[in-house]
Parts: C-alpha cells; structure tokens; sequence
C-alpha cells in the first residue's frame, strides 16, 4: 500500500524536473536496482516525460511467479530464516488474514511491473543477476517478454543481488547508443 505513495512521488518528481527551464525534457530517464528497478519500470509506464528506463534486477516483478518459485515451507519451519524474497510475507499475510487475501493480492499486482509493460513506451533495459535469490531471472523476464518498446536485456549470469561494473559499463554504451 505503501507504493501509491511512492510511485505518486515519482511521477510528481518527473513533472517538477520536467518544468525546470535548466533540464531537457527529451533527455529525462529513470532507473533503479532492485526495488528502485521496479518503480523505474512503473514510473516509465505511466509518466509521458520519461523518454529512457533502466531497470537493474527489478524486485516488484510477476507475483505469481516469485511465489511459486519461492520454497515457503524451507523458511517457514525456523524463525530465524528470513524469506530471500520479501515477497513470502505477502503469501504469508494473505494467509493469515484469508478475508483480505483477494485484495491483497489486487493491490499488489498495481505495482507490479508486469501489469504495466504493456504501456512503456520508451527504450528500457533490464538487467538480471543469474544467481540474484531475490529477483529471479525469471520473474525479470516475465516483465521484460511483456515489453512492447525498444528493450535490451543484460544477463548476467555469475551475479547475485548486487551492482557490478558490467552494469554500469552496458548502462552507458546502451544510453549513447540510443
């Protein structure tokens, strides 16, 4: 719930940069890893200012997905074990709470990026770590197949959840090319 807030204040940053007479509202692009990669891709999708997206190892991505590929049972028989996606949580909430798991569930999905790549428009790359326990490939690609725009995928397939040189390397080859 807490990512109506967020993504609000994204869009609105967007609008303010946008008005500034020192920016080029051509040249404004978003990015993120992990959590700031899905709200990248989100942003990108209902902003009309955002002409560039960089999405690194985008968390929010495809639900369903991340919970079926998610072993719950391994993490739920300890305490001490901590889910290597938050994402347990929400099944584990939904659960708990089975009057509130519909809407749980609704409500997530508007901030998943699959349910807005249809609807990004400009050049958008993505990146996916192949050992990264939290975003899996996957769950990336599910969102990135969804793409209608000009796209380019970096996998990486040593990576975990981190940045890497390669990223940052790809990021400006792909932005000078574009």
């Amino acid at each position: 719930y807490i990512y109506r807030g967020i993504v609000a204040h994204c869009l609105r940053a967007l609008d303010v940069l946008a008005q500034q007479p020192e920016i080029s509202p051509d040249r404004l692009m978003v990015g993120g890893m992990s959590q700031g990669g899905g709200l990248a891709l989100v942003t990108a999708a209902l902003s009309p200012h955002v002409r560039r997206c960089l999405a690194d190892m985008p968390w929010l991505s495809a639900l369903d997905l991340a919970l079926s590929l998610l072993d719950r049972a391994k993490y739920q028989k300890t305490k001490a074990a901590r889910y290597p996606d938050a994402r347990g949580l929400i099944a584990d909430y939904a659960e708990a709470h089975p009057d509130r798991a519909a809407q749980v569930y609704q409500t997530y999905r508007y901030f998943d990026p699959l349910s807005h790549a249809q609807d990004i428009t400009c050049p958008t790359q993505v990146s996916a770590g192949g050992r990264d326990p939290s975003c899996k490939p996957p769950t990336i690609y599910a969102v990135y197949n969804e793409l209608r725009c000009e796209k380019e995928m970096l996998y990486l397939p040593q990576t975990g959840h981190e940045i890497v040189p390669a990223m940052h390397e790809a990021h400006l080859r792909w932005v000078q090319g574009v």
